[in-house]
């Protein structure tokens, strides 16, 4: 489990540097790709939460009622700890918009960091 993990991160990490990449080529335009970016990992984040509660619902909408109540304060952990790493995106983007690429350049490196480790750990 501990490796499908770091994959995922790997990729997510990966996609995000790309993002940043699209984003400083055309600032003005800088939202696009870092909300697809945010917006896919939004919609993976959710999916072990939704699915269930979909096929839960599709059986009995008590037995999905007892689900969304069990595991809706785990739910709620997940989305406020993801919010930080959403709002932190977006205010990436909208500092590129306004021609300050400084927290950009910060991010792009720490991504740079965390991806040449992956690579070091896994060749």
């Amino acid at each position: 489990m501990r490796g499908l993990w770091q994959r995922v991160t790997y990729y997510r990490h990966l996609s995000e540097f790309w993002s940043l990449n699209k984003a400083q080529r055309t600032p003005f335009m800088a939202v696009f790709p870092i909300w697809a970016v945010v917006s896919f990992w939004w919609f993976m984040m959710a999916m072990p939460f939704v699915l269930p509660y979909i096929l839960l619902q599709s059986y009995s909408d008590d037995i999905a009622k007892v689900f969304l109540l069990i595991a809706g304060l785990p739910i709620l952990l997940v989305v406020v700890l993801a919010a930080q790493w959403v709002f932190g995106w977006y205010w990436i983007a909208a500092m590129l918009v306004n021609g300050r690429p400084e927290a950009a350049r910060k991010k792009q490196q720490a991504l740079m960091d965390a991806i040449d480790a992956y690579r070091a750990r896994l060749f």
